[in-house]
């Protein structure tokens, strides 16, 4: 799959390279016209053939190898954003199953406890009734006598 991203890419670079040379040597700036066969003037040759200079396909050769460096780089950034992005979002769900197992397990701590608590409040009030009732009982039993 890299590989072809590769050659995509390169294919894509070249045709651009080869467009923006195109048009930087023979497109006029004022006019925006095509010269008519004067590019072999932006190229160097003397020849008026249409070859190349060899510095000039050196310079090119340059050019292509720095913006395919460049690529290389962002594709390799690109596959580690990716790769840190794939283990974000897997803590990200293993975060979201530990809140879930929170939520449940303090849901039911606090169900217990509020048992805790009204049992105790059922003491008290047995403890508070029995208390009363045996000071009645003392009372009834004492203004008897």
């Amino acid at each position: 799959m890299q590989q072809k991203i590769v050659f995509i890419s390169t294919k894509l670079l070249l045709d651009y390279l080869w467009m923006k040379y195109f048009l930087k040597n023979h497109v006029s700036v004022r006019t925006k016209s095509l010269r008519t066969f004067e590019w072999w003037k932006a190229t160097g040759s003397t020849n008026g053939v249409g070859h190349t200079s060899p510095s000039s396909v050196q310079q090119l050769h340059g050019q292509v190898d720095e913006v395919m460096n460049v690529m290389r780089n962002n594709i390799a950034l690109e596959l580690e954003r990716d790769g840190a992005l794939h283990d974000i979002e897997h803590k990200s769900s293993i975060l979201t199953e530990g809140a879930r197992d929170l939520y449940l397990g303090s849901k039911e701590l606090k169900k217990k406890y509020w048992w805790k608590n009204q049992r105790i409040w059922i003491i008290l009030y047995i403890i508070v009734a029995l208390v009363i009732t045996i000071i009645i009982i003392a009372t009834v039993a004492g203004g008897k006598k």
